[in-house]
């Protein structure tokens, strides 16, 4: 079972498994402006995942979610991230881009694990670009 602080766990393979299938997912979201669809799909997957349903933020651009990682592992938080999602125009203002970017506060980044950090923007993206959430019913929600 994973404890807090220990640098060898695995994400479970539950998680891994799930997320197999949406890898070439990439580093972004890419929609027709304004994405709106999309965009209200980041703020429901943070909704969920982050600590608690803790959105500390949230604008026409920019969500601001967590304090406690957004998956529980063997039952107990991984660690103490904040997740940034942001809404950005690209090239002639036609498309968006939608990101996610992650800080974590624990001292050496170990406390955050797992998930890692691609695991969680894959789940994240996938949701935002699909609506279907992969993580879903796999008894890591907070």
């Amino acid at each position: 079972m994973w404890e807090a602080g220990d640098s060898q766990v695995e994400t479970p393979a539950a998680i891994v498994d799930a997320l197999r299938t949406a890898e070439a997912v990439g580093r972004e979201v890419v929609c027709s402006a304004p994405c709106a669809v999309e965009w209200e799909r980041a703020l429901s997957w943070l909704s969920e995942y982050a600590a608690a349903g803790v959105v500390h933020e949230h604008t026409g651009t920019i969500i601001v979610a967590g304090g406690n990682a957004p998956i529980l592992a063997g039952g107990k938080p991984s660690g103490n991230r904040r997740l940034t999602a942001s809404r950005s125009p690209v090239g002639t203002g036609t498309e968006y881009v939608i990101l996610l970017a992650q800080d974590c506060a624990a001292p050496n980044r170990l406390h955050c694990r797992p998930p890692r950090d691609r695991e969680v923007e894959i789940a994240f993206l996938w949701y935002v670009k699909t609506g279907e959430d992969l993580i879903e019913g796999l008894g890591f929600s907070p």
